[in-house]
C-alpha cells in the first residue's frame, strides 16, 4: 500500500519495521507485491492466527507495536499518521539487533534475552566505539521505565504488571529498577488497583481463545457488568474494547 511505503521510507531508519501479512498464497501475494511496489517485507500466516490473536475485526487490518511491546494501534491501514508511529518509536533501536557488529555478539545475545543490564555491561568493554548503539539501548531503558510510568498514571495495571516484572528482571542492578519495583510495589498493595487488574485480566482471559457462538451473550453480560462495576478505569476501557471486539464476532 503506497501509504505503508510512505511510513516505512520515512520512519525506517528510526526503527520501524512493516510486515504484511496475508492469508493467500504466494501466486496472488506476489502478484500484489508486484502491482503494488510493495516495499517492505511480508510473510503468510494461512491460519490467520495473527489476526484473530490481537483482535482484528476488518480487511485490512494494521497493528502498530511500539517499542515496550505494546499494541499502540489497531485499525484500518489508512488510519494510521506519521503521528501516531513517531510516539510509538519513542525507544526504537534505529538500529536492528540483527545488524548490529559481530564483535556485539554478546551484547546481542543479552538483547534477545531482554537482559538489558547484561547487553549495557558487555557494550561498555567497548568505550566510544559503539557509543551510537550504547546511547539507543540506554534510551531504550528510559523510555520502557517512561511506558510504566505512564500506564501506573494511566491505572493500567494489567500493562504493569505484564512490563514491569518483565522489565525489572531485565534492569539487573541498573538504577531504574529502583523505579520499576516502587511501581510493581504500589500494584501489589492497593487493594483498588488489584481488583482492577482481576477485572483487566477477566476480560483478557475472555478473549484468549475463540468465542462460541453460544458464549456470545454471556460473555457481553459480563463485560457490561465489568463497566458498571469499574467505571472511569482501564478495566471499563479493556471491557468496552471487548464489547467492539464481541459485535465484530457476532457480525462475521
Amino acid at each position: 500500500m503506497p501509504h505503508l511505503n510512505e511510513l516505512q521510507e520515512k520512519f525506517g531508519d528510526k526503527g520501524l519495521s512493516i510486515v504484511g501479512v496475508t492469508s493467500e498464497g504466494s501466486g496472488p501475494t506476489e502478484k500484489w507485491v508486484e502491482e503494488h511496489s510493495m516495499k517492505y517485507a511480508y510473510a503468510y500466516d494461512k491460519s490467520k492466527a495473527l489476526f484473530h490473536g490481537v483482535g482484528a475485526s476488518g480487511y485490512p487490518s494494521a497493528i502498530l507495536v511500539d517499542a515496550s511491546g505494546n499494541i499502540a494501534y489497531l485499525g484500518h491501514p489508512g488510519s494510521i499518521t506519521a503521528e501516531i508511529v513517531q510516539g510509538a518509536l519513542a525507544g526504537a533501536l534505529a538500529t536492528p539487533i540483527y545488524e548490529w557488529p559481530k564483535e556485539l555478539s554478546g551484547a546481542a545475545k543479552d538483547m534477545r534475552k531482554g537482559d538489558l543490564a547484561g547487553a549495557l555491561e558487555e557494550l561498555g568493554k567497548f568505550g566510544e566505539t559503539h557509543a551510537d548503539i550504547t546511547a539507543a539501548v540506554t534510551a531504550m531503558v528510559k523510555s520502557r521505565v517512561a511506558q510504566l510510568e505512564k500506564a501506573r498514571d494511566a491505572g493500567d495495571w494489567l500493562r504493569v504488571e505484564n512490563a514491569g516484572e518483565t522489565l525489572l528482571k531485565g534492569l539487573g542492578k541498573l538504577e531504574e529498577a529502583t523505579t520499576v519495583k516502587g511501581i510493581l510495589d504500589t500494584l501489589a498493595k492497593d487493594k483498588g488497583a488489584q481488583a482492577v487488574l482481576k477485572a483487566q485480566k477477566k476480560v483478557e482471559k475472555m478473549f484468549a481463545d475463540d468465542i462460541k457462538k453460544s458464549q456470545f451473550d454471556r460473555c457481553e453480560k459480563d463485560l457490561h457488568k465489568i463497566c458498571e462495576e469499574h467505571a472511569g478505569t482501564a478495566a471499563e476501557r479493556d471491557a468496552k474494547a471487548g464489547l467492539e471486539r464481541l459485535k465484530a464476532l457476532r457480525a462475521s
